[in-house]
């Protein structure tokens, strides 16, 4: 079974449902969205070719998403997160968006995904604060999630590469 339309639908439809739901008017950067999106949908290993400015609007934009109430935009967006965190610029504030969704979201499949996002930010705030809740996880699955988390974080020999490859 091919797994990579199962996966891409519900992402161009969650990144369909982002301009719609952020009404925001056509702007150059939804230009740089596009070409950027269409550019790692055809070539997924293909991050070389995309600015450092495409990738600050594009994290923008995610930013955006993780920030509505929409699960769909906010699962969408943790995926790209994950696969291309090395490139991407996530701020604080996304940051603490992913945590309200590790902390407080009911299905547990997403709360695993919140804490692969926060640990492909990067972020050492992030990572100081799933130090100190993994001892208070009562889902075990999460709680593994964690540790993995932190130990690519902390010692990235023993983790898969942040850009998506092994």
């Amino acid at each position: 079974m091919n797994l990579k339309p199962m996966i891409l639908i519900p992402l161009v439809f969650g990144l369909v449902l982002t301009r719609a739901a952020l009404a925001q008017p056509a702007a150059p950067d939804e230009v740089v969205l596009n070409a950027v999106w269409n550019h790692l949908v055809n070539n997924p290993t293909a991050t070389a070719d995309v600015t450092d400015a495409q990738w600050k609007t594009y994290s923008g934009h995610l930013e955006q998403a993780l920030a509505t109430d929409h699960d769909g935009l906010r699962q969408g967006a943790m995926r790209m997160i994950i696969q291309y965190g090395d490139n991407l610029s996530i701020g604080r504030e996304a940051v603490f968006n992913l945590v309200r969704l590790y902390r407080d979201h009911r299905n547990e499949g997403v709360r695993r995904m919140a804490v692969v996002a926060l640990g492909q930010t990067g972020d050492t705030w992030a990572m100081d604060f799933l130090t100190r809740s993994a001892r208070f996880e009562k889902s075990a699955a999460i709680r593994h999630t964690i540790y993995a988390v932190l130990a690519a974080y902390y010692v990235p020999e023993l983790g898969p590469s942040r850009s998506g490859g092994s």
